[in-house]
């Protein structure tokens, strides 16, 4: 079931994967004569924006929802309803995977000053990265799925203010969770490279728990909501 759904999403994305294949090799070879950093910017904004515009292929659009009327084809076949979302997501994770790519290479490549590396809590601290990327790609691909669902039930409201008050409150719950999340990978990385002190060297590990587990939370209070959505009828 998950492969055939992933050939028929890379079959119809098949030409821009190729446009993102040609410009990206047009962009390192630009990068390659001229070392511009703003050329490496670009082609990270390049699978920002692929990763957006080509998941409309999944989810729809506002104007033509064709994804709620094939959630409601799929929720009627005898297939689990949670296995139905799962495979959703991992349909789209497909498209994040070149985002994802540039943000551990061009971050381990350019951005993590040499210092570091003699660190002694340098390695445990680049998995803790490698987690904060993967677990806030799963946390924005669920957010938008469940951001797109929203705004679809805003247009049923007759009230205009109903309708902005649909579309604008999720948007304020995904900055101040964007910017919870940079603060507590923030403060468990500095923790776990030493450059943070408590006033109780005791603390430190249950802090950096608290500081991982409240992402995780939140992705899964996402998860959960997304999910319940997304594979309801109404």
């Amino acid at each position: 079931m998950i492969s055939h759904f992933l050939k028929r999403d890379l079959k119809d994305s098949m030409v821009f994967w190729i446009i993102l294949g040609l410009v990206s090799v047009a962009i390192l070879g630009g990068y390659w004569w001229s070392h511009s950093d703003s050329l490496i910017m670009c082609l990270g904004w390049l699978y920002f924006i692929f990763s957006q515009f080509v998941t409309l292929n999944i989810t729809g659009t506002l104007v033509r929802t064709d994804h709620m009327i094939s959630r409601q084809y799929f929720l009627s076949l005898p297939l689990a309803r949670n296995n139905f979302f799962f495979i959703t997501l991992i349909r789209l994770s497909i498209f994040y995977l070149p985002l994802w790519l540039y943000l551990i290479v061009v971050v381990s490549l350019y951005s993590i000053p040499r210092k570091l590396y003699v660190l002694p809590n340098f390695y445990l601290s680049f998995v803790v990265f490698l987690f904060a990327i993967s677990l806030t790609l799963i946390w924005w691909i669920s957010h938008g799925l469940l951001y797109s669902l929203l705004l679809e039930r805003s247009l049923r409201f007759s009230s205009s203010v109903k309708r902005l008050l649909m579309a604008l409150v999720p948007m304020f719950l995904f900055l101040t969770e964007a910017c919870v999340f940079f603060f507590c990978f923030f403060w468990a990385l500095k923790l776990l490279l030493g450059f943070g002190a408590l006033p109780y060297p005791s603390l430190e590990f249950p802090v950096i728990l608290i500081c991982l587990g409240v992402p995780v939370s939140i992705t899964a209070i996402t998860l959960r909501l997304s999910k319940t959505r997304w594979t309801s009828v109404a």
